[in-house]
């Protein structure tokens, strides 16, 4: 994964300010872009820009986040409010069942600084159903806590606690939706800490709760498919 800025190639609807004021100096809003080249591409327009915790007590306009994470596509827009960030906007889901249908419904995310640890809370979908692929549609809840120690807590169906067991690894379990409790894998962790904490929200739901399509049973003819979940998310490009 790498982070660049480049320039800004689409045009930002409404009046969002293209500049902030720091130490009384007027400066440019950036536009940033994350990347491993397979699961996520995210860009964040009109990012500020200076390096802001999620808690920092800072009020201000935080930018827009549009991009794609394990097959969901999402645009956000995202807010200082002092002590948290918070993100609103709607995604985008590619259902296989319905012959790549795409289904736009509202997410949201809050993210705080508590106790030394970033804590995630939020929804993604309406009252149907979630967003989240078939293998976790039965839940939409967001609300997990991540340090450098590890991360626990759930997102989607699935239940995480991971530990530290390296610099750039987290190991643990995730318990799924069917009760299963299986091995799970969170690498390049660093790379997760090197984006601002509204991409953070934005990207991670979506790729801890990845799953693989796996080719199924033969029967007259057809191929049944059926989704796993990907037990080692890596964030490295």
């Amino acid at each position: 994964m790498r982070a660049v800025t480049i320039a800004a190639l689409f045009t930002v609807v409404g009046c969002a300010p293209s500049s902030a004021v720091i130490n009384g100096q007027s400066v440019g809003r950036p536009t940033l872009a994350y990347t491993d080249h397979y699961y996520y591409a995210v860009t964040h327009y009109r990012a500020y820009p200076e390096s802001r915790g999620a808690s920092s007590g800072l009020h201000s306009y935080g930018g827009r986040i549009a991009g794609f994470a394990c097959g969901a596509d999402f645009n956000y827009e995202t807010d200082y409010r002092g002590r948290s960030i918070q993100l609103l906007g709607n995604v985008q889901a590619v259902t296989q069942s319905a012959a790549l249908l795409r289904v736009q419904q509202p997410a949201h995310m809050e993210v705080r600084d508590m106790g030394g640890r970033r804590h995630f809370r939020g929804s993604v979908g309406d009252d149907i159903g979630g967003l989240f692929i078939p293998h976790d549609r039965s839940s939409k809840v967001i609300d997990f806590a991540f340090d450098s120690s590890g991360l626990q807590g759930q997102i989607g169906s699935r239940m995480f606690n991971l530990a530290a067991v390296s610099d750039d690894t987290m190991s643990g379990t995730v318990r799924i939706s069917t009760g299963q409790v299986l091995p799970f894998e969170l690498r390049g962790v660093s790379s997760v800490w090197s984006m601002p904490a509204a991409d953070q929200a934005a990207i991670l739901p979506f790729m801890m709760t990845c799953s693989r399509v796996e080719e199924g049973r033969h029967v007259e003819g057809a191929t049944t498919e059926t989704t796993a979940p990907l037990l080692v998310v890596d964030f490295r490009g």
